[in-house]
């Protein structure tokens, strides 16, 4: 964790690696989606080829398109350019298209998704010491999936990349979180899983920041190191 900034009055979250973690891999969940549109795709095959995509695909852009859309239609792209990676040939757009449409909406639920076993005890601590926040790259869904596993009522707001127009690491998003709190950069910290995207990202915005890498460290560093 950062030190040496003044009294820490909110605390931003990462979501996905810090937070809260898929039940299944990715490979697993559309290799089984897959095998309904009469897909045959290996859950190796599919994770690795996801993983490619997921490094290689630009961000998303938002300028002057809705948030859902522009959201949707990026992952649309990186699923059509995985599936593509995994079978050696692209899907045709009538196998494609509701594919996709099942995998997104699989993703948007709650039971595809879970908690780390520590979170919701120390958030529950953490709210008597600091106002609490998410801070994240992930896309509109996020909001019912935390609501559905119990976590939204314990944060103030929800702030998301695509909502604000910039991705983590970019300054603009910590900046604009900032200011939604009321409170200046260096009295707030962040809390993810990504060393470029959250600790650095924040860092160079002027938060304070923990770096979550488990199984070495998880939330419970912070209760050790904010005062309560």
């Amino acid at each position: 964790m950062s030190h040496g900034g003044p009294q820490v009055k909110a605390v931003f979250f990462d979501a996905a690696g810090t937070l809260i973690h898929l039940r299944e891999s990715v490979g697993d969940s559309y290799a089984r989606l897959a095998q309904r549109h009469g897909v045959e795709a290996a859950p190796k095959q599919l994770e690795a080829a996801f993983r490619r995509a997921w490094k290689t695909r630009p961000q998303p852009q938002h300028d002057g398109i809705p948030p859902e859309d522009g959201d949707r239609a990026w992952w649309a792209g990186l699923v059509d350019d995985c599936f593509a990676d995994a079978l050696g040939a692209r899907l045709t757009a009538d196998v494609m298209t509701p594919l996709f449409d099942d995998l997104y909406s699989w993703f948007a639920r709650p039971e595809a998704w879970q908690t780390y076993p520590e979170v919701k005890p120390v958030l529950e601590q953490l709210r008597d010491r600091s106002r609490l926040f998410v801070l994240s790259n992930f896309d509109a869904r996020l909001k019912s999936i935390l609501d559905g596993l119990g976590l939204l009522p314990l944060f103030e707001s929800v702030v998301i990349s695509s909502e604000v127009g910039h991705s983590k690491p970019h300054p603009g998003i910590f900046i604009h979180a900032a200011r939604l709190a009321g409170l200046e950069p260096g009295e707030c910290l962040h809390a993810g899983d990504e060393l470029e995207a959250d600790l650095k990202g924040a860092q160079q915005a002027g938060f304070q920041a923990c770096l979550i890498k488990r199984p070495d460290t998880d939330l419970g560093t912070l209760l050790s190191s904010l005062p309560g």
